[in-house]
């Protein structure tokens, strides 16, 4: 309606405030929707997990996404993990493991904490962690599919 009124219009002022006020109406709705849905993953990932890690909410733990991730390291070429990344942890389901065997599939978390992270010359879906394990420093690369 905008696009067809002209500026010079006696409503063109109150047509392009409310324009103004409905984009942002939207953006908050949704907004809140996102959150919703990221809620409600973690609540139910949270069940998934019942036994082997009880302290997946947190107040100040906040979901990023999920994805299928490669993981390339020293003893891993592109094996393939569900993960579900938090800005302080990322839980991984061992998707090769699953086909492997019908066991109940094992599941990984990894803490840590991001300091500064450059990544100069790799892609956005990709990024590296380092990580001591019983003394040994790891480094991981996971790759997920851009969204």
């Amino acid at each position: 309606m905008l696009k067809n009124t002209p500026q010079e219009h006696i409503d063109y002022v109150d047509l392009s405030g409310s324009l103004v006020i409905i984009s942002e109406l939207a953006m908050f709705v949704n907004e809140s929707k996102r959150k919703k849905e990221h809620t409600q993953m973690v609540l139910e990932l949270s069940k998934q997990l019942k036994g082997r890690y009880n302290s997946l909410v947190q107040p100040n733990r906040q979901y990023l996404r999920e994805s299928t991730f490669k993981i390339r390291s020293k003893l891993l070429v592109d094996a393939p993990y569900q993960g579900y990344l938090f800005q302080d942890l990322i839980v991984l389901k061992d998707l090769a493991g699953a086909k492997r065997s019908k066991q109940a599939m094992p599941w990984y978390f990894i803490f840590f904490t991001v300091s500064k992270l450059v990544e100069k010359g790799r892609p956005n879906n990709e990024f590296t962690i380092e990580v001591v394990m019983d003394g040994t420093l790891e480094k991981f690369t996971l790759s997920a599919p851009s969204q």
